[in-house]
């Protein structure tokens, strides 16, 4: 298997020397994109990335399931676990892979939620760009916040071919929309951190942000946190995979956020207290709720799950696609999420107030969806 939500158990000798290969600092993925540019620059030059649609959010928050829905439109495009390890030139990959790839039934991922995935499931792998050219936002302990004047060229002309790629990709796939009806899809939950710098890259793009109640987000947060710190404990390959691919949300190598009122490293407790994940939902949720750009569309997955059919129908209206039948079907696969007693703890409970009064002000957010002009 090549996921970072799989198991790693299943990955054979070649499957992990691939991976150490491809991850080695990225010069060789880097060498194999530029010679991709040039190989494949007649599909290229029929793509272009405009208005992408960005899925950002704590995990947990329903991004996945916004994911699957959006990916089931043939008007987007993103990666899929089969374009793994060599993420950053996936159409030299798709064809030099293409003479041993496998075929996999759905196994349920790590997390212990009953989400299924297999070597075709969307999943978008794009912090890997981010990690490559901005090595110095990433610390030992916490990721920094991009702003709108973190502008780079250099960057920003790589992803923008990374965008065309994937499109250029799933299009010769799928045989059914032309390039140019097709747009980029990813889901990213570090790109929180750049909800300023991506409008200015990409004025027309939508940036899709879920978000969920605190008292069920922040516990189901902290159980991820302990559940991938028992499995990168137990397998060291987990853990250097996540960490190559930038997924720095839990377990061994957690990174929290730097967001300005409570950076990462000043957080209350420790992560293995459910008070931190209650203290980093309010900062990453207070940071939303500063926000005013037209490009951000809030989301409360709570009306996802129990409208699904309405919710996407409003949702497939702001960012101007078809409302297909995959997507509806995938949609009615939502399901609610589990919930959770208050924790045993007094500064849970006398924190938990902020958190439900700020959860508040994000659905009413949450209620004006536009489409683009």
């Amino acid at each position: 298997m090549t996921s970072t939500e799989n198991t790693t158990a299943s990955y054979s000798g070649m499957d992990r020397l691939l991976h150490r290969l491809a991850f080695a600092g990225f010069p060789l993925q880097l060498a194999l994109a530029d010679m991709e540019d040039r190989l494949f620059a007649a599909d290229l030059a029929e793509s272009r990335p405009e208005r992408p649609v960005f899925i950002a959010g704590l995990p947990r928050a329903g991004t996945t399931h916004l994911l699957n829905i959006l990916a089931a439109s043939e008007q987007l495009a993103t990666n899929s676990y089969r374009d793994m390890p060599f993420v950053l030139a996936p159409l030299i990959w798709d064809r030099f892979s293409r003479a041993f790839r496998k075929t996999a039934a759905l196994r349920e991922r790590p997390h212990g939620d009953g989400m299924a995935v297999g070597y075709d499931s969307p999943e978008a792998f794009e912090e890997t760009v981010w990690l490559t050219f901005w090595r110095e936002k990433y610390s030992e302990d916490s990721i920094s916040l991009w702003t709108d004047e973190d502008r780079d060229p250099e960057f920003e002309t790589f992803f923008a071919r990374h965008m065309a790629k994937v499109v250029a990709l799933r299009s010769r796939e799928g045989g059914i929309q032309t390039q140019a009806n097709r747009r980029y899809l990813s889901k990213n939950n570090s790109n929180i951190a750049r909800l300023r710098l991506l409008p200015e890259i990409f004025p027309d793009c939508r940036i899709l942000v879920p978000f969920r109640d605190p008292l069920s987000h922040a516990q189901s947060l902290h159980r991820q946190h302990s559940r991938f710190q028992k499995i990168h404990a137990d397998d060291p390959f987990a853990r250097r995979y996540m960490a190559s691919l930038g997924h720095f949300e839990f377990g061994a190598d957690l990174k929290p956020i730097s967001f300005d009122k409570l950076p990462g490293d000043k957080l209350p407790g420790s992560p293995d207290r459910p008070i931190f994940w209650l203290s980093y939902w309010i900062a990453v949720h207070e940071a939303f709720a500063a926000l005013d750009r037209e490009s951000l569309v809030f989301i409360d997955y709570a009306d996802l799950c129990g409208r699904p059919l309405r919710s996407l129908e409003s949702l497939a209206e702001t960012i101007d696609i078809d409302c297909t039948e995959a997507m509806r079907a995938e949609a009615t696969r939502v399901h609610a999420p589990g919930t959770y007693d208050l924790p045993d703890d007094p500064d849970f409970e006398t924190l938990l107030p902020t958190a439900q009064a700020l959860y508040g002000n994000l659905k009413c957010k949450a209620r004006t969806l536009l489409p683009i002009q």
